[in-house]
């Protein structure tokens, strides 16, 4: 077995800091079980391009900042018959650690993370309200999401203040 097909652990990881201030967002999502072992897979940071580092322990899947083991967000899921469906999710809302504010948006890229990073299933990467220059997108999305994460929409007010 190679290193790409073993399961990402909490060791696997540096300096992991626990979820500070959690908040659950709306995020709602099933998946086949198919799908839900490639989401236990997690994902590990191959490059500096790659902004996450996500492992699956005790039914829920925590994603954090790969650059400083910030826990961003934190998904349990439930097996529901041959489906395995998300019970809840929250986002860190510590704004010295991650400073979005909006529910609505977490929920919207959480899913994008969850489908480009470890389903690898190319959706559109969800931009914050008011980011329409397309420029900004850009690079908005390579310092949130990085390589692998979606297409980019338009944005227009420079991509640092959304972060």
């Amino acid at each position: 077995m190679n290193e790409s097909d073993r399961a990402v652990t909490r060791t696997d990881g540096s300096q992991l800091a626990v979820i500070s201030n959690p908040r659950a967002i709306p995020f709602a999502a099933e998946y086949s079980m198919q799908d839900f072992e490639r989401i236990m897979l997690g994902f590990r940071p191959q490059a500096m391009e790659d902004k996450w580092f996500i492992f699956y322990e005790g039914n829920v899947l925590y994603l954090h900042r790969s650059w400083t083991g910030h826990c961003i967000y934190r998904v349990g899921f439930e097996e529901k018959g041959q489906r395995v469906r998300v019970s809840f999710a929250e986002v860190n809302r510590d704004p010295e650690q991650y400073n979005q504010s909006d529910d609505g948006y977490d929920a919207k890229l959480l899913g994008c993370l969850i489908d480009n990073l470890l389903l690898k299933i190319q959706t559109e990467f969800p931009l914050p309200a008011g980011m329409d220059d397309a420029k900004d997108a850009a690079l908005y999305r390579h310092v949130v999401a990085g390589r692998g994460a979606g297409g980019v929409q338009k944005a227009r007010k420079p991509w640092w203040k959304f972060w």
